[in-house]
């Protein structure tokens, strides 16, 4: 099967959507009247995450893991739940700002939430890969989907 696949170095990351990671706190947090903090300093926390099939190989998991020892007290399936874990005071979370697009999410998800800016920049980027010599195929599938995204970090 390798010798089907294009050597590493001819593949190109095309992304969708660049943005930042935000922390999620309770408003009853001590945390909550922070305007910027560190990730030192939010790992001090226990942290609820939404699930994933991948745990704990997401490039959040990832990123966490350059600035200490993340702990995990949940790991919500869905948003309902990854809110009332943080609003309960039970963790803080994260959240990508792509999801802070108008309509993105349901505005109960961000109920009683505040959100805090990072001291140190984590980006994130959601796209695909592609050989550089594409067939017409996957340029032809390309046409169909969106042009890249830059959101504010």
């Amino acid at each position: 099967l390798k010798e089907f696949l294009p050597p590493y170095d001819s593949l190109r990351f095309q992304p969708f959507i660049k943005g930042g990671y935000l922390a999620c706190v309770s408003r009853m947090s001590p945390l909550a009247h922070s305007k910027r903090l560190s990730l030192r300093t939010l790992l001090k926390y226990p942290i609820v995450m939404g699930a994933s099939e991948e745990m704990p190989t997401t490039p959040l998991h990832y990123l966490l893991k350059q600035y200490g020892s993340p702990r995990f007290v949940l790991s919500a399936a869905t948003l309902t739940l990854w809110n009332m874990g943080i609003t309960n005071n039970s963790g803080i979370g994260f959240i990508h700002d792509a999801l802070l697009k108008k309509d993105e999410l349901p505005p109960s998800c961000l109920q009683d939430l505040v959100l805090i800016h990072i001291k140190e920049h984590l980006s994130a980027a959601t796209g695909y890969v592609l050989p550089d010599y594409a067939g017409k195929l996957s340029l032809e599938m390309l046409k169909h989907l969106p042009a890249p995204i830059t959101l504010r970090s």
